[in-house]
């Protein structure tokens, strides 16, 4: 017999190419989510509104954020507060 660890096994496998998954406020218009979908973009859309967006997408599996007219990259915590 052999015993199979499925934390290795599946560790082995190439990785799929991340998903561009995106966290969409609620104040984002209609359009902008359509171009963006129309662009390949997952979106993620808030039911509510957040304190901190950055927390919410990292919550929901987004590496990204919509801010204002532009799509960029979730904060983390680490990186929310430096400057520069």
């Amino acid at each position: 017999g052999a015993t199979l660890i499925m934390d290795t096994v599946l560790e082995s496998l190439p990785r799929r190419p991340a998903q561009r998954r995106v966290f969409v406020p609620l104040e984002t218009s209609p359009e902008q989510s359509l171009r963006l979908r129309a662009d390949g973009w997952i979106t993620v859309h808030a039911v509510e509104n957040v304190g901190d967006v950055d927390v919410e997408a990292a919550r929901l599996r987004c590496g990204h954020v919509v801010d204002g007219e532009t799509v960029r990259e979730v904060r983390t915590q680490q990186r929310a507060g430096e400057h520069g």
